[in-house]
């Protein structure tokens, strides 16, 4: 039987060192949770989430929602926490990641009872049709433009034939990206998990030969239903794309072929100073 790996999702995540009044946390970022030099949203907001739920009553995440103001170095970085509404049901929390004083992310937060969190969820578009995960293009940790990708050694994100093409130069024509998402090491998934692969496909716009950084500027996640097993099918859409900003539409199932989580994220097009 195999070794159980320990997951550096875990360890990482529960490292968070809190103050007496649970008001602040603190914490090291490793490199490993990078793309391209800076720390991986997805990675940060799942961060920030367990700080935010840390002693709360309710403690199933139900949306979050994360501004990035500027980008996130590895290294040392404070969370701050401040509750904005506990409820019989429910719980807002407020929380903001600064890094040398300056803030960098901001997120809100609603928990809810266990209870209140299960409910039936159909989507009109349904689960793409994807081949199975060992006949997709497993993403590398150099990508186009030498862009390093340290975090593609603790996930394992496996595009579609028909959306990989961009990775040897022959975009589909097409705003959309599909594929397979999972931890490496077997983990079961979790709300977390749903929150970090909300921002793991690529930027659907690589598919129309856009290249270059396109940072997040926000990111809201919507968790449907608790999620089975180690996969996820992943798929996202660029719907709105200008100049300055574009969008990305995501949605992942599980094993069971259940909806359990959706999310929408704002980027620029171009990288910000």
């Amino acid at each position: 039987m195999a070794e159980a790996r320990t997951q550096a999702f875990d360890t990482d995540r529960g490292a968070l060192v809190f103050t007496g009044d649970n008001r602040e946390a603190s914490t090291t970022i490793e490199e490993r949770w990078t793309m391209g030099g800076v720390c991986h949203g997805g990675f940060l907001l799942a961060l920030m989430v367990e700080a935010l739920r840390h002693g709360l009553r309710h403690t199933r995440l139900v949306t979050v929602s994360g501004h990035f103001l500027a980008p996130v170095r590895p290294g040392e970085a404070k969370i701050s926490v401040h509750m904005r509404r506990e409820g019989k049901s429910a719980s807002s929390v407020v929380g903001t990641l600064t890094q040398q004083a300056r803030p960098h992310v901001t997120c809100t937060a609603t928990f809810v009872d266990e209870a209140l969190a299960e409910h039936p969820v159909s989507l009109l578009a349904g689960r793409p049709e994807l081949p199975g995960a060992c006949s997709c293009v497993e993403l590398p940790t150099v990508l186009p433009g030498r862009r390093m990708a340290p975090i593609m050694n603790e996930v394992e994100v496996r595009l579609s034939t028909a959306d990989a093409g961009w990775l040897d130069g022959a975009p589909s024509g097409m705003p959309r990206m599909a594929g397979w998402i999972r931890h490496r090491g077997g983990r079961e998934l979790d709300d977390a998990s749903l929150v970090l692969a909300s921002d793991l496909l690529p930027p659907a716009v690589r598919n129309l030969g856009v290249s270059g950084w396109l940072p997040t500027i926000q990111l809201t996640v919507h968790i449907r239903s608790a999620p089975e097993g180690t996969w996820l099918a992943a798929a996202a859409e660029s719907t709105a794309v200008s100049p300055r900003f574009l969008n990305d539409v995501v949605h992942l199932w599980d094993a069971s072929g259940a909806l359990v989580a959706d999310a929408y994220q704002l980027r620029a097009s171009r990288g910000r100073s």
